[in-house]
């Protein structure tokens, strides 16, 4: 089947770099879509949409009216924003799609160390990446109100999203709508959507994302230089199991343990590699999981496959081939961000020495009794407000606990002392 593609734009003071260090991950750990940037003309049509504030079908609109403009092939399209969304129902949304014209937007704006902890943001990409790449095929299937820890949860409650990043991300009942629509997914499809929700749930638990190098050398040349390795390595062996496996141009290496391929043993492989293209260089992917059964790879091998990316880096910085694959101090969309998130503590520092004040005027010119009554309301108050504002709690959840939890966790001092949400 043909592969399919996804373009992604970003807009707004989305970290690029970010975003296109996930399109990579999510293109080295399955084969059924081609997640790439859109194309810099095209994009400059969308950076007009940089709102502060928008619906969604304003948003979705404009992008149609862009879609309609444009020659060639662009199927799907998901933009991601920093802007805070509203829908027809809901407000302070993630994200929407309009699937029947192929587009779908998410946001960025109160997600870090408000949803997500700060530095798994690429959790949250990979699992919007999936999420809309599967409605794009399955454009019928709804989001239902009942929460199962399942990606079309309404999640009315934001956090709700962390419950469905996971492996096996679809809940029974919406699978079984899915497997039984005839000519909707291929099995290799639902394979690809649950290889991105388990890698997004991985990196949200704090597992280990793939291992990325990037080597001044072509793709063919970094080929070379790995399968020498090996050969002049009685440790490890590499394993062409066909074109399914390992395409005609060495986009995919698979890396299996010398000694047990040499007997035989069905569990030899210890991880793969795929090369992409990056500049005039190659970006190297080590994935630890044996893409042959799709399976996980054992202690040992892990341990193994470890060793053997340690040998690799070694080899091509012994020949100065190597470059460093995260510049972040350098990444000025990161620096936008940072510089965002010291304003907000700015403000959340003076409104906290603000109410302070007021609580001991409260003390010098009130009753004691009245006084106390207007410090507990400021306790209540306070907090509360935080969580609106700040935190961006969703108007439509009910849950009082947790909306005071959210608005406590955005207290100087005391939100240090508080555990994020780990749902």
């Amino acid at each position: 089947m043909a592969i399919t593609p996804v373009e992604i734009v970003t807009i707004g003071d989305v970290p690029v770099f970010d975003i296109e260090q996930v399109i990579k991950i999510a293109n080295s750990i399955q084969s059924e879509f081609t997640y790439m940037p859109l194309s810099e003309e095209m994009a400059k049509d969308f950076k007009k949409l940089s709102y502060q504030f928008t619906t969604v079908q304003k948003f979705f609109d404009s992008v149609e009216e862009i879609k309609k403009q444009v020659r060639g092939y662009h199927p799907f399209i998901i933009s991601i924003v920093d802007s805070r969304l509203e829908g027809k129902k809901y407000s302070n949304l993630f994200g929407s799609i309009r699937a029947e014209v192929g587009i779908a937007l998410f946001t960025i704006a109160d997600v870090e160390e408000v949803i997500i902890p700060k530095g798994k943001m690429d959790a949250y990409y990979l699992y919007y990446f999936a999420r809309y790449t599967l409605s794009f095929l399955a454009p019928n299937q709804k989001n239902h109100e009942e929460t199962k820890g399942c990606v079309f949860d309404r999640k009315v409650n934001k956090l709700d999203i962390l419950k469905s990043m996971k492996r096996r991300a679809i809940c029974d009942d919406c699978r079984n709508d899915l497997v039984n629509t005839e000519n909707l997914l291929t099995t290799a499809q639902f394979e690809a959507l649950d290889a991105l929700f388990e890698l997004a749930g991985d990196i949200y638990k704090g597992k280990s994302k793939p291992t990325q190098k990037i080597v001044k050398l072509n793709r063919d040349q970094v080929y070379r230089h790995i399968y020498s390795l090996c050969q002049n390595d009685s440790l490890f062996a590499i394993a062409d199991y066909g074109e399914s496996i390992q395409s005609g141009d060495y986009e995919r290496i698979v890396i299996s343990d010398a000694k047990s391929l040499r007997n035989g043993v069905r569990n030899a492989i210890i991880g793969s590699i795929r090369l992409l293209p990056y500049g005039t260089g190659t970006l190297a992917v080590f994935i630890n999981k044996d893409v042959l059964w799709n399976s996980e790879i054992s202690e040992s091998g892990g341990r193994l496959f470890q060793f053997f990316i340690e040998r690799v880096n070694k080899h091509f910085d012994e020949l100065d081939n190597m470059e460093n694959t995260r510049q972040m101090e350098s990444n000025p969309q990161k620096r936008k961000t940072d510089s965002r998130n010291n304003r907000e503590m700015y403000f959340k520092l003076a409104c906290s020495v603000i109410i302070l004040g007021i609580a001991l005027l409260g003390f010098k010119y009130l009753t004691l009794f009245t006084a106390v009554l207007w410090l507990l309301f400021l306790i209540i108050a306070y907090p509360v407000a935080l969580a609106f504002t700040v935190a961006k709690q969703s108007f439509d959840n009910r849950n009082l606990v947790e909306i005071y939890k959210a608005g406590l966790t955005q207290v100087p001092i005391i939100g240090k002392f508080l555990p994020k949400s780990e749902k």
